[in-house]
């Protein structure tokens, strides 16, 4: 029994050595960039941290921890920002050679921090959205403002064959500020704003389907996303962000948008597309998130089957 408990210590310090090896840090940065990242964080049970779940309208995939860097060209960016709970949209304007972590050093607060300079460029907490005044455009110049509005998703119904609205959309944020919780349409002043949209989706027909039981947030039946766009918005005109049909699956739920300049009818690049998050019994499923974190049991006896453990990632700092 002694020997038994012995080998089983001996292992884990085994386990334990091969787990302070620590992967190579990249190369240098190109110094005409910024570059953005999460914080990761080690502890006894595994790793925590934050990540950067979007960028300019396009999701980052990967793991929930990464040291990875993103590129970002000098000057505005709308980015989402998250933990393992929430998305945190932000407008964040790079300069050139900036080192930027994500960290979040209490419980719901985020921080984006200049590693070169140790400056603090962004902080909120969870807590204060709901306390951070809404976004109004100056009126210093009305001609200098311009308008975005959301347009609802709609569907026939293959029951009555009529025309339905398919789950609901609302601007979210500018530049990081908040706007009022049914939003679809907002002012704003011209220029490069960050806009972030709120979009859910939800179907009474997934209560009856094979498909687990998926709640949003507030009690939502189905799936959404915070996503970030960054906008070249002219003075005088209308833009409407368009959005096609949810396309849902196991876990994987998905559509696409368009920016249209509703002045010139001219569409503002290609359809983007945009990926769902869920909450299925407790836990949050992030869209760009692997979900493959089963254990398995081989052959039927019992045993878990355990992956060797990996290096350290070179950001990775102890809890």
């Amino acid at each position: 029994m002694k020997l038994g408990l012995v080998g089983a210590f001996l292992l884990l310090l085994v386990a334990s050595a091969q787990a302070q090896e620590r992967e190579p840090a990249p190369p240098p940065q190109d110094p005409s960039v910024a570059t953005i990242r999460g914080d990761v964080i080690g502890g006894f049970f595994g790793t925590s941290g934050t990540r950067i779940a979007a960028i300019d309208g396009k999701t980052i995939y990967g793991p929930e921890e990464s040291c990875a860097r993103h590129d970002l060209a000098p000057g505005p960016h709308s980015i989402v920002v998250a933990n393992k709970h929430s998305l945190m949209p932000l407008r964040l304007d790079a300069v050139a050679g900036a080192t930027y972590v994500v960290r979040e050093p209490d419980d719901d607060v985020f921080l984006i921090e200049e590693v070169n300079s140790g400056e603090t460029v962004f902080r909120m907490s969870t807590e204060e959205q709901d306390t951070v005044s809404f976004y109004s455009p100056s009126f210093g110049d009305p001609a200098n403002t311009a308008t975005i509005r959301i347009a609802q998703s709609h569907q026939t119904s293959w029951l009555t064959g009529n025309d339905v609205q398919q789950g609901y959309a609302r601007l979210h944020t500018v530049d990081g500020k908040p706007l009022p919780g049914k939003t679809e349409t907002v002012t704003v002043e011209a220029g490069k704003r960050a806009i972030a949209f709120y979009m859910s989706y939800s179907s009474p027909m997934y209560m009856y389907s094979a498909n687990p039981a998926l709640f949003a947030p507030a009690g939502d039946f189905g799936w959404w996303q915070v996503f970030p766009l960054l906008l070249d918005v002219e003075a005088g005109h209308s833009y409407a962000i368009e959005l096609g049909k949810v396309k849902v699956g196991n876990f994987a739920s998905h559509t696409t948008g368009l920016i249209v300049d509703d002045t010139t009818g001219q569409e503002l690049g290609p359809r983007f597309p945009v990926a769902l998050n869920a909450i299925y019994r407790g836990g949050t499923y992030f869209a760009g998130v692997p979900y493959d974190t089963k254990v398995s049991f081989p052959e039927g006896k019992g045993q878990l089957k355990r992956t060797p453990p990996k290096p350290k990632q070179w950001c990775e700092r102890e809890d």
